[in-house]
């Protein structure tokens, strides 16, 4: 019984899995690092925050962590 059903299944599992693979790894890393470059310049598109603590002057544009955050993920990503 389970045949009839995992038979087609297989067949569309192993051509998709023959399209992912045929796309290369270079164009993968690319397309990632690039989504970080949007992200990172839609963050400098917003207006600046500001913490709610008393770090007003040091520390006072919360941007600047978040891109710290992104580049620390894409040497990351690129490392590994």
């Amino acid at each position: 019984m389970k045949n009839w059903i995992v038979t087609p299944l297989k067949a569309v599992g192993d051509r998709c899995y023959a399209l992912i693979m045929a796309i290369p790894l270079d164009v993968v890393r690319g397309l990632f690092i690039g989504i970080f470059l949007l992200i990172a310049l839609w963050l400098f598109l917003l207006p600046a925050q500001q913490p709610e603590s008393g770090f007003v002057k040091r520390f006072s544009d919360l941007r600047w962590f978040a891109l710290g955050i992104l580049l620390l993920q894409s040497a990351i990503y690129l490392i590994i």
